[in-house]
């Protein structure tokens, strides 16, 4: 299986329907399941539960899978930087 962390976004989705053409079982790691799952399966993918700020949660998705791509942007992005002076 082949596991994407970000894969609901606009690059992750693209990713995540060309290995679905492909034939490849390929599951997308969401926080938010059960409000993406409709949205996944449509790509020819799975929702899979976990949360990439949980370390246990990405440790039970990880453990069946035989690649992992991260596309995720992280929840503290856009980071605001500082004027310059």
């Amino acid at each position: 299986m082949i596991l994407i962390a970000g894969g609901s976004g606009f690059i992750g989705s693209a990713v995540v329907k060309r290995l679905a053409r492909s034939g490849a079982d390929v599951a997308v790691m969401t926080a938010h399941a059960a409000r993406s799952r409709e949205r996944i399966d449509s790509m020819g993918a799975r929702a899979v539960e976990g949360d990439i700020r949980d370390e246990a949660s990405v440790q039970r998705v990880v453990a069946g899978a035989e690649v992992v791509i991260q596309i995720l942007t992280f929840p503290t992005f856009p980071v605001v930087k500082p004027r310059k002076r």
